[in-house]
């Protein structure tokens, strides 16, 4: 999502897979690259590595062009304006790709993709923003009208595995009068659908029963649980009287829900056993548990800020298979609590990245705490675990002086333009690898994965002509416009 420190822009979009190394360097950690351009705007959101070594990418386009591969397309064309899309790529060994899957999903006016993901039956959860009056809706939608207020929200389930028409299993407007936008998306063990962002409806449906019945100044957090037959849909705000967003999802194994975001709000329902109960910055992070089996605001199980004196904005919330919780995000504060273990432990300069990990259990003390920038911008997007306390972090880049480590990609920066980032760090303190990642123009990285190989794949957009591909492709939109790329990256170089 954009920032509030800095906004690069949508112009080309990235996705990159495994870690990579310098340009005039050995280049072992670069195993596939790619534009995916269609020729106008096109940015990529969203990457779901598959066992198979396949890639599930989604994201918004604004070409003209007929689906590839029209026989398995749910939406063969474009309706106009933005449209969502989802695609599916095989990398090669000899650094190009198979385009498997592509459809278009959207009406006739913008509809752009925010977050998606997919289940064990290969089910893929997608939700985002939608102005059109035609989108396409599937089986009972919770709401079959848009609702206006310049974007609702929509979710959609696509069955990867099923090809034309039917594919689409489910899909639904959500939102009231005013903007609502999602953030993150998520499905419980029991296969509910849940979806987090903010809103400046003062009608949002259903909230009026949920936790927070009402919003309670500027954009509010929002939480919507729903079944996708359209019954048991639950809603609430979260938030206080400034500006509440809800950026991060995660479901614990008991079912309850983790809700991560960012608030101006001195009055956030911070609830009594909160490591942190007061507003320590201009914003703060936030982190909710909530067990959507209590009514009322006995649904929230704890709530507290997560900041320190400056500005802390989480974008990321991740669940390691240990059950302690991480954060990612960026951050103007020169005082989040490191220690001799963290990768970095001061404050670089005006904007850095961070990462924390949170105790497991009530109350979520932070455990671990690390920056990662320069004296310029570092403005943290996206953030994955990897085995053995290792983590990488992507976002883009300003000014110069980004620690660099492993072999990278580039040392220094392509241009005077916004430069995407990959590193990866360890708890032990370790930097193990960090690149800039771009080339003449403006380049930014928006999505991490690790994949079942143990590489990375990671989503962005540029509008670039030089990045550095292995198959041939181009950058054919014009300039500004964003184009897409692909990746793919080893997490440990070669010997």
């Amino acid at each position: 999502m954009s920032s509030l420190f800095f906004s690069a822009g949508r112009v080309l979009t990235l996705v990159v897979l495994g870690t990579m190394l310098a340009t005039g360097q050995s280049t072992n950690r670069l195993m596939w690259s790619s534009y995916v351009s269609g020729g106008r705007s096109d940015t990529v959101t969203a990457v779901i590595p598959n066992a198979d070594g396949t890639v599930w990418v989604g994201g918004t386009s604004s070409s003209g062009l007929d689906s590839p591969l029209p026989d398995t397309a749910f939406q063969v064309i474009p309706k106009g304006g933005k449209e969502v899309f989802l695609a599916k790529y095989q990398p090669q060994a000899d650094g190009t790709t198979k385009l498997l899957y592509w459809t278009w999903i959207g009406g006739t006016d913008d509809d752009e993709l925010k977050a998606m993901t997919i289940d064990s039956r290969g089910r893929i959860y997608l939700t985002g923003t939608t102005k059109s009056s035609d989108f396409p809706l599937a089986a009972t939608p919770a709401q079959s009208t848009n609702n206006g207020g310049n974007a609702d929200v929509f979710v959609s389930v696509i069955d990867g595995n099923v090809v034309g028409e039917f594919a689409m299993l489910y899909s639904t407007y959500y939102g009231g009068a005013g903007l609502d936008v999602p953030n993150a998306i998520a499905v419980t063990p029991d296969r509910q659908v849940v979806v987090a962002g903010y809103t400046a409806s003062e009608d949002f449906p259903n909230a009026s029963s949920g936790l927070q019945g009402n919003g309670r100044g500027g954009w509010d957090a929002f939480l919507l649980k729903l079944n996708p037959d359209g019954t048991d849909v639950y809603a609430t705000y979260l938030g206080g009287n400034k500006t509440d967003v809800a950026t991060g999802l995660a479901v614990l194994p008991s079912g309850r829900i983790l809700m991560s975001g960012y608030t101006a709000s001195d009055d956030f329902p911070a609830t009594t056993d909160g490591t942190q109960i007061y507003l320590n910055g201009a914003y703060d992070g936030f982190l909710a548990e909530i067990d959507l089996s209590q009514a009322g605001l006995d649904a929230l199980r704890y709530a507290t800020y997560v900041g320190a004196s400056g500005s802390d904005l989480p974008t990321t919330i991740r669940l390691a298979a240990d059950g302690s919780i991480w954060l990612a995000g960026h951050t103007t504060s020169v005082n989040l609590p490191t220690s001799a273990a963290s990768v970095q432990r001061t404050f670089g300069g005006n904007v850095d990245g961070f990462a924390m990990r949170l105790n497991a259990a009530i109350p979520h003390n932070i455990e671990y705490a690390t920056y990662f920038g320069g004296p310029g911008y570092e403005v943290a997007q996206d953030f994955a675990l990897l085995p053995g306390g290792r983590f990488a972090l992507v976002g883009y880049t300003m000014f110069g002086g980004l620690p660099v480590a492993g072999g990278p990609i580039r040392t220094s920066p392509a241009s005077s333009f916004a430069d995407a980032f990959v590193a990866v760090g360890s708890i032990t303190g370790a930097l193990e690898y960090a690149t800039y990642l771009g080339g003449s123009f403006l380049d930014v990285a928006s999505a991490v994965a690790a994949s079942p190989d143990g590489n990375l794949i990671v989503g962005g957009y540029s509008t670039s002509l030089d990045l550095p591909v292995t198959d041939g492709s181009q950058q054919t939109n014009t300039a500004p416009l964003p184009a897409g790329f692909l990746v793919k990256l080893r997490t440990a170089p070669q010997q």
